[in-house]
């Protein structure tokens, strides 16, 4: 059931990206606001579906790293369909740098609600960095993915395996 509500999730927001980007070639301001309403209403949908398989996640504070990155990847889009590729191409090297914050903070939500599987990486979450971000080694991002997954099929309370 986990798995089918990520794929919903995360199919939404893809879906609503996409409409954005063609909306916006079309210049069609009715589907873009759409669009941006769909994207706001998966940030919270998903901000909470991932608090809810980890009791170690604040759904604000995934909402709010949502928000920041959404907000990033539309000012990338408008920046390239606006043909500013200087600025559309900075933007999408600051995304990809806050996409390891995401993953920083679902990595550590894990390694917290889990410390006996990772008893060299759990620290508490209030050593973590200035603002709340947390620097993250990218690698983590696919094993994060495979770990909330196993953790939400298991309601957030047992240990995988």
């Amino acid at each position: 059931d986990a798995a089918d509500a990520f794929s919903r999730l995360w199919t939404t927001h893809t879906d609503a990206y996409l409409s954005y980007v063609e909306a916006l070639i079309a210049g069609d301001d009715v589907r873009q606001q759409t669009a941006l309403a769909k994207l706001a209403e998966y940030q919270t949908d998903f901000s909470r579906f991932l608090a809810s398989a980890n009791p170690e996640l604040s759904a604000s504070a995934l909402h709010g790293l949502l928000e920041h990155h959404t907000n990033m990847l539309i000012a990338q889009t408008d920046a390239y369909v606006g043909e500013d590729y200087d600025r559309a191409y900075e933007l999408a090297r600051e995304t990809f740098h806050h996409s390891t914050e995401m993953a920083d903070a679902l990595a550590l939500a894990v390694a917290a609600q889990f410390p006996d599987l990772f008893p060299d990486t759990a620290i508490p979450l209030e050593e973590s960095g200035p603002n709340g971000t947390w620097p993250l080694n990218l690698s983590l991002v696919l094993a994060l993915i495979l770990l909330v997954g196993g953790t939400i099929r298991l309601g957030g309370r047992r240990r995988p395996g």
